[in-house]
């Protein structure tokens, strides 16, 4: 009575709504700052750089989520398609997960060390061109290299994409990471229900659409991260004239509560 279409549009219906309520309950919790904002020295794009920065990290996540919600839908379909057992599609997540244990660490040393937003930018673009290649491979033992392969390239995102968040964000960094998660979760959803339309167009689809998807978010980050700088972009001009304000500003707040 119910097909593989019924499954997918479950999914991705439920996976939308609790995006939205993620949505709802981030904007309904959002405190208003007591620190006025600083803007002189910090316009980019007609905003403040930390703002920009957010932006460009929340675009970032949406191509994952894309990735993310993707090929959690259509993995096991795509092996089932390579007449894979079950206990063989399980090994198959096992081996795509035991790369992020491995490689996280590493990846969170080299972020301590090389420019946050490339190593962030290159994971995501790298990662998204294996993707191609899954159609065109039959031979269940070399889809697993191939997987082991991607999900290393994705283990250096997160570490490089978390720290120059929180350098960019000085303040107000949990609801930072609210706006980015909910960014991500959003685009995961999309990526469900998309993932199990395309399957049901062709085996590949899925896969091409990932890549792309992942290749243009990543793209379209590449002006605002070009444009913020390596390091920090507001935790370094705190030695700067807005730097300045902002500790005034502070220090006034600080003392309005101490009387």
């Amino acid at each position: 009575m119910f097909g593989r279409w019924a499954v997918f549009t479950t999914t991705g219906v439920a996976l939308l709504i609790a995006a939205g309520v993620v949505g709802v309950t981030l904007r309904w919790s959002v405190h208003k700052p007591t620190v006025p904002k600083i803007r002189a020295g910090m316009n980019l794009f007609g905003r403040s750089r930390m703002e920009s920065a957010l932006r460009s990290i929340a675009v970032l996540s949406i191509g994952l989520g894309l990735l993310v919600g993707i090929y959690d839908v259509v993995w096991s379909l795509y092996m089932r398609s390579l007449n894979a057992s079950d206990p063989v599609i399980g090994l198959s997540f096992t081996l795509f997960a035991l790369p992020f244990l491995i490689a996280t660490p590493l990846a969170g040393w080299i972020a301590d060390r090389w420019d946050r937003r490339w190593v962030a930018v290159g994971s995501m673009v790298i990662g998204s061109l294996i993707g191609p290649f899954y159609p065109m491979l039959s031979y269940i033992p070399v889809v697993m290299i191939v997987g082991a392969a991607e999900a290393t390239m994705w283990a250096f995102m997160g570490p490089a994409l978390n720290a120059f968040l929180m350098d960019a964000v000085p303040e107000r960094r949990a609801e930072a990471q609210g706006i980015v998660g909910t960014a991500q979760s959003a685009a995961t959803a999309i990526g469900s229900v998309a993932g199990g339309a395309l399957f049901g167009v062709g085996v590949g689809m899925p896969f091409y659409a990932a890549s792309a998807g992942g290749v243009l978010f990543a793209l379209l980050a590449l002006p605002g991260l070009r444009a913020l700088g390596r390091r920090a972009p507001v935790a370094d001009e705190r030695s700067d004239e807005p730097g300045r304000e902002w500790s005034q500003a502070r220090e006034a707040e600080s003392g309005v509560d101490a009387r």
